[in-house]
């Protein structure tokens, strides 16, 4: 009776073991894959939820454009990070390096942490890694059907919680790289 038990302890053992290698494997080999990313996407700030869609070019280039009130587009180039409220004509100039996003639009870096990180499997759907790099933590979240990014949680540089959920995903589409200009 001992003998079953430690046999399929055992075997229930590895199977976890490939299993969850097998997830860090395909999320890695997806990212890997993917030079663009288009979507839709949720961000809740403190109580504060915005809308808005995203185009994502590797290496370090974003737009996203906010349905909001003050229009606001985010542009990174590659270098910096913009922030540009339209309707008031303000406009925030940030250091890509400096910011939380860094982690997001680096591909390469994010393949090498996640490579190093433990997978938390939070349902039979969704998992996570937590990187933690010069102070910025950083969750984010996979799909563990499709294994592809479905959003994050992080601290922005207000020190405000920032929770960014995607939907509609598309990746490898043709993406002009005049929208990431910031001038």
């Amino acid at each position: 009776m001992k003998f079953k038990l430690i046999f399929y302890f055992l075997i229930f053992f590895f199977w976890s073991i490939k299993s969850y290698a097998s997830l860090k494997e395909n999320i890695i080999d997806n990212l890997d894959s993917t030079d663009t990313l288009f979507f839709n996407f949720t961000q809740k700030i403190d109580n504060k939820i915005n809308e808005g869609t995203c185009q994502v070019s590797y290496p370090a280039k974003i737009f996203c454009e906010y349905k909001d009130k003050y229009n606001k587009i985010i542009i990174s180039d590659g270098k910096y990070l913009v922030v540009k409220n339209k309707s008031i004509d303000q406009v925030y100039k940030y250091e890509l390096k400096k910011t939380p996003f860094k982690i997001i639009l680096d591909k390469e870096f994010l393949i090498e942490k996640i490579k190093f990180s433990k997978i938390k499997i939070l349902d039979k759907n969704v998992s996570s890694i937590l990187l933690e790099e010069n102070n910025l933590d950083f969750e984010i979240f996979f799909n563990s059907i499709n294994f592809n990014i479905i959003g994050w949680n992080t601290i922005d540089v207000y020190q405000n919680v920032v929770n960014f959920k995607i939907f509609n995903l598309k990746k490898n589409i043709t993406i002009s790289n005049k929208i990431f200009r910031i001038n």
